[in-house]
């Protein structure tokens, strides 16, 4: 998982693993990086803000912090919050894993994932993204549609028995 900032605040953690900051706050106390109170034990796991105003003084160091969570265990929501999670690039080949929420992970070579609800629909979404790979449709940088800069002309009128459709 890459995220969009190198760092996040216990909130945004939790949104990662759809539990509440209270939650994180005490799994990070368990794993001896949070003191009882809420003070950062272990350094390299948080990167200390200059304190402006009242509030918090320190943000979690984003892929680390995620990462020592889920080897202890705690899984992240599936699809994760795309305001927090950069979108891997589509690179194939693709497999398919099994989540326990019911979910497949449609997953490239580099980590690209897709989710997909039912074993079916996973296995066609697959099959779709394993033949763009071959084709080398996903490789390809695809042209942006340019906004159109003329306005559209109008048509011709023309004459009927009795009026002008234009």
């Amino acid at each position: 998982m890459k995220f969009k900032s190198e760092h996040l605040t216990l909130a945004e953690l939790g949104r990662v693993f759809g539990v509440s900051e209270k939650n994180v706050g005490k799994w990070l106390t368990e794993l001896r990086l949070r003191s009882p109170r809420g003070y950062p034990m272990d350094a390299s796991y948080v990167k200390f803000l200059k304190p402006q105003t009242w509030g918090q003084a320190h943000v979690w160091i984003a892929e680390r912090t995620v990462e020592v969570l889920m080897m202890n265990g705690w899984n992240p929501v599936m699809p994760p919050p795309p305001d927090l999670v950069e979108p891997a690039p589509l690179d194939g080949p693709f497999i398919i894993k099994a989540c326990p929420n019911g979910l497949h992970e449609v997953v490239g070579q580099k980590g690209a994932v897709a989710w997909v609800s039912g074993d079916r629909n996973a296995h066609q979404v697959c099959r779709l993204l394993n033949a763009g790979h071959r084709l080398g449709v996903l490789d390809r940088p695809q042209p942006e549609q340019l906004p159109e800069t003329q306005p559209a002309k109008r048509s011709a009128p023309f004459e009927t028995a009795e009026f002008i459709i234009v």
